[in-house]
């Protein structure tokens, strides 16, 4: 792209600026994790539009094992209770707004009940 960069120079890539941009994501600020259904990308490095775990030499080595732990305790906690929000508020009114920080955090957080299904 024309782009002259010397020798020794540290870049950084601002990867929160690219899962925001509008030119690749509807609604790049709505939470919409159903936007990946029947999609190409794939979270492993190399689909640049969505790289949570980096890409390339310095990508999260705790990949496979983060993929295989989430995918167990999730299931495992879908299947043993019934989540419920405070109040029986509406889903559809939560607070999605976000705030900085060394990672990304809500700025409500999010309040569960969580009720045995025995």
């Amino acid at each position: 792209m024309n782009y002259t960069i010397p020798r020794n120079t540290q870049i950084f890539i601002n990867v929160w600026a690219i899962g925001r941009d509008p030119e690749v994501w509807e609604e790049p600020f709505s939470f919409r994790p159903e936007r990946f259904l029947g999609s190409h990308l794939d979270f492993k490095g190399q689909d640049f539009e969505f790289i949570p775990f980096g890409a390339g030499r310095r990508m999260c080595p705790g990949l496979p094992s983060g993929i295989k732990s989430v995918q167990s305790i999730l299931a495992s906690l879908i299947k043993q209770f019934r989540w419920v929000l405070p109040n029986d508020e509406d889903p559809s009114n939560l607070d999605m707004n976000e705030k900085f920080g060394v990672t990304l955090q809500k700025k409500k957080p999010l309040q569960l009940i969580i009720e045995d299904l025995e």
